[in-house]
């Protein structure tokens, strides 16, 4: 069985250090059509057509050496957050009201993606990537959704997996919120 699962942390910075509080840990449902049509172009090793990027726009999508891993500062891809509500839909191809990177008015200052280890324990494979994201905006932002956009090999971007926060989450100026998801295999 191939789960995915979402974990949302707020940090906030004290004394020198974090103090983490998760919030939500939950299973994520939400893999959408661009995932299962660059699954089938990797194994495939092929490209694969009527695929919606981020814009709306259908392009051939080049699946090889897809990635996630985002520096510091781009929106592009990795773990992304929003505030949109919108219900979730195979179809969907972007997060409806995706939060820009900055410090200004709505924004948050998006940090590196990182992949952690792969491990496996027992009959459970297993891989988590996580992506900081700080409110220095100086008012609170409300975060109500999140996804994964994947950049392919031609430079286009996909949002691959999208979820709605079952509770939504206020990040107060000054703390960082972290999204994490865990892709777990279990024999």
């Amino acid at each position: 069985m191939f789960n995915l699962y979402l974990e949302i942390a707020i940090l906030t910075r004290w004394k020198g250090g974090l103090l983490k509080r998760t919030v939500l840990i939950a299973p994520s449902k939400s893999f959408l059509k661009q995932w299962v049509q660059a699954t089938r172009g990797i194994w495939g090793q092929t490209t694969e057509s009527n695929t919606k990027d981020t814009g709306g726009v259908l392009r051939v999508c080049n699946p090889a050496n897809f990635r996630i891993t985002a520096a510091a500062g781009d929106a592009t891809h990795g773990i992304a957050l929003g505030t949109g509500t919108a219900a979730v839909a195979i179809d969907n191809y972007k997060l409806q009201t995706q939060i820009n990177h900055g410090s200004g008015a709505g924004q948050l200052d998006h940090k590196a993606q990182t992949l952690d280890a792969f491990q496996v324990v027992g009959s459970v494979a297993s891989f988590r990537n996580r992506r900081q994201f700080e409110n220095l905006s100086g008012s609170t932002i409300t975060v109500k959704e999140t996804g994964i956009y994947a950049r392919d090999s031609v430079g286009q971007y996909f949002c691959t997996v999208r979820d709605l926060l079952v509770s939504t989450q206020d990040v107060l100026n000054g703390q960082i919120i972290e999204a994490r998801y865990t892709f777990r295999a279990t024999v």
